[in-house]
C-alpha cells in the first residue's frame, strides 16, 4: 500500500501485474502503456526510467555511498555495513540480494532523502554488468571482497574476473576509497585499474599481511562465535560475531575498514 509500482519485463511482463498491484493498495505504476485504471506514469522504457529515478534519488541525498563487489562475501560485507551505518545515523541498503540491474536502481530510488550512510551490494552474471551499476551509484568507497571462481563460466578466467570486478571503481567520485583484499593474487592489478579509474583516489587493504590497513590479528571459535582481533592502522579492535569460520575475519576486517572510512 503507497508504493509505486514498477512494471518490469523480463520472465513475465510486469504489465499483467498492475491492475492487481492496484487492487493490493499500490499509490501508482510506472508502465510504458497505459493498463486500467488507476494513476499511471508512462514512459518509453521502465528499466532506463527506473534508472533515472535512482540517480535523481541519489543527486538529492548527500549520503556517504559505499559499493561492494567480489566473488564471495559481498552479501556479508554489506549487511555488516549496514548494521554499522545504522547505528550512526540514517542509513540504507539493497535488500536481500537486490545487487543486478533492477535491484540497484531500484535500491537507489528506495534512498530516503535524509539518509547519511548507504551501502549497494553489486553483482554480475555477465560481462559488463558492474561498471553501468558503478557509474549510477558513485561510490564514495568501494570494495572488493576478493577474486575467484565464481563466473567462470561466463568469463573463462580469473584474470577475467578480476578485470570485470574491479569496474566497481569506475564510477568512483573523485578522492574516494579503494578497499581491496591484501593477500589476493589479484591485489596489484586491481589496484592498478582502481588508480586508473580513479587517480586521485586512496588505496586501502584488508587481510592478514602485515602491510594490510585493517590487518587480522588474531581468530579464536567457540564453536557458535567468533572472536576477530583486527589491527586498523595501529588501533586494536575486537569483533565479536554468532558466526563460526575463519573467512568471516575477512569480512569483518573489510566492513570495519569500510566504515572508518564513511566520517
Amino acid at each position: 500500500p503507497g508504493d509505486l509500482f514498477v512494471a518490469l519485463t523480463d520472465q513475465r511482463d510486469g504489465h499483467d501485474f498492475v491492475e492487481a498491484a492496484f487492487a493490493a493498495g499500490a499509490a501508482g505504476a510506472l508502465v510504458s502503456r497505459q493498463v486500467g485504471q488507476g494513476p499511471q506514469l508512462i514512459v518509453d522504457d521502465v528499466q532506463e526510467a527506473l534508472e533515472q529515478m535512482g540517480v535523481a534519488a541519489r543527486v538529492r541525498c548527500g549520503a556517504h555511498r559505499t559499493a561492494v563487489t567480489g566473488s564471495a562475501g559481498k552479501t556479508s560485507v554489506k549487511e555488516m555495513l549496514a548494521q554499522i551505518y545504522r547505528a550512526f545515523g540514517p542509513a540504507h541498503w539493497n535488500v536481500k540480494s537486490f545487487n543486478n540491474h533492477w535491484g540497484v536502481p531500484l535500491t537507489l530510488a528506495r534512498m530516503p532523502e535524509d539518509t547519511t550512510r548507504a551501502v549497494f551490494e553489486i553483482g554480475m552474471s555477465t560481462p559488463g554488468e558492474i561498471a553501468p551499476r558503478s557509474q549510477m551509484v558513485r561510490p564514495h568507497t568501494g570494495i572488493v571482497t576478493c577474486i575467484a571462481g565464481a563466473h567462470l563460466e561466463g568469463l573463462g578466467s580469473l584474470s577475467a574476473v578480476a578485470h570485470e570486478k574491479a569496474d566497481i571503481f569506475t564510477g568512483m567520485e573523485a578522492g574516494g576509497t579503494f578497499i581491496l583484499p591484501a593477500d589476493d593474487e589479484f591485489f596489484d592489478y586491481l589496484a592498478g585499474r582502481a588508480r586508473r579509474f580513479c587517480p586521485t583516489g586512496n588505496l586501502e587493504s584488508f587481510g592478514r599481511s602485515a602491510n594490510a590497513t585493517a590487518r587480522i590479528v588474531g581468530y579464536e571459535t567457540d564453536g557458535n562465535k567468533s572472536r576477530i582481533q583486527l589491527d586498523i592502522v595501529g588501533k586494536p579492535v575486537l569483533v565479536t560475531i554468532n558466526a563460526v569460520g575463519e573467512h568471516w575475519a575477512m569480512n569483518a576486517a573489510a566492513a570495519v575498514l569500510a566504515a572508518s572510512q564513511s566520517g
